[in-house]
């Protein structure tokens, strides 16, 4: 994935030191067999940028598995604890490094890395609005993306 840094610059209206926009590496994790992380609790991993410091975060977001009875049926599901980790602090290509490198520890190595986006195909991120705001008079993206 590409991830266009111009998108984390809107506040959280509920946290408006922290950008609105959370980057998800992954939503829990399994029963840890992987060497190395036995014992470490379900958790998200999520990219975030602190508006503060104008620095990302890599953010592990604990969580607590919850049963739910449906009559027949029984589900499971996993809810935030409330209590998070800040693993890693840094630049948006660094911290994009961290994540892929956490992600592979617990999951195993994916296809591609994640990039920061340059604003075209096909390096871009699908959200990045920067080419759209750049069109020339004829309403050509000048980017061609």
């Amino acid at each position: 994935m590409y991830v266009c840094a111009t998108r984390f610059q809107t506040p959280d209206p509920d946290n408006p030191d922290y950008s609105l926009l959370e980057v998800q590496f992954y939503a829990w994790t399994p029963r840890n067999t992987q060497e190395g992380t036995e014992g470490l609790p379900d958790h998200a991993l999520c990219l975030r940028k602190n508006l503060k410091t104008n620095r990302f975060e890599l953010v592990r977001e604990f969580q607590a598995p919850v049963k739910a009875n449906l009559g027949l049926l029984t589900m499971f599901t996993h809810k935030k604890s409330g209590h998070e980790e800040v693993v890693f602090v840094g630049g948006l290509h660094d911290a994009l490094r961290a994540g892929d490198r956490d992600y592979a520890r617990i999951f195993g190595k994916r296809g591609l890395d994640d990039g920061v986006c340059v604003h075209r195909w096909p390096y871009g991120d699908g959200s990045c609005r920067f080419p759209r705001e750049y069109d020339d008079e004829n309403g050509e993206t000048a980017m061609n993306f």
